[in-house]
């Protein structure tokens, strides 16, 4: 057989086995880049859960002081030492810095969520008209419900219908 014919057939051999080289090559390329996405995931979710994590310890911690912290607030209201005042105020500011929020407080909205009535009484409707004890809320979870009286309309109502009768009356 001549040099010439052979030449043809070891090129087409070497194309073909070029070509399942390529590929080879492909697909372990696409392997790699599977494999780097899934790491590149497992990276975020680590850091998504040690995050919530941290939360929670925070959270825990944080649950575990407001029975102290309201304790000095009572002390506070009765005796009025500044000592106490600013124990409370570096408390809060630290629950502050944690994402800790202070919820319940007289004129929000009543939100079922995050309080407790304990009583309705006269007032603007589902707003809030006395705090009997402050709630606290990190990152939508409550860590203490605001207990809170609430008002309601119906005796607002008739007190202004009694107005405008008395007014109504007396001209």
């Amino acid at each position: 057989m001549p040099t010439h014919q052979k030449q043809p057939q070891k090129d087409a051999h070497l194309a073909q086995e070029i070509e399942a080289l390529k590929k080879l090559v492909q697909e372990k390329d696409d392997v790699n880049k599977r494999a780097l996405a899934d790491y590149i995931n497992l990276q975020k979710r680590t850091e998504e859960d040690r995050k919530k994590l941290a939360k929670i310890i925070i959270a825990t911690f944080a649950s575990q002081l407001l029975e102290p912290l309201r304790n000095l607030e009572l002390q506070f209201d009765h005796a009025k030492d500044p000592v106490i005042g600013l124990v409370i105020k570096q408390i809060k500011q630290t629950f502050g810095q944690e994402g800790i929020i202070e919820v319940g407080n007289v004129g929000d909205e009543y939100s079922e969520e995050s309080m407790e009535v304990v009583e309705t009484t006269d007032g603007e409707k589902n707003k809030v008209v006395r705090v009997v004890q402050k709630g606290y809320v990190l990152d939508g979870f409550v860590l203490q419900p605001a207990k809170v009286v609430v008002g309601h309309t119906e005796h607002i109502e008739k007190q202004e219908d009694k107005k405008i009768e008395k007014q109504s009356s007396e001209k």
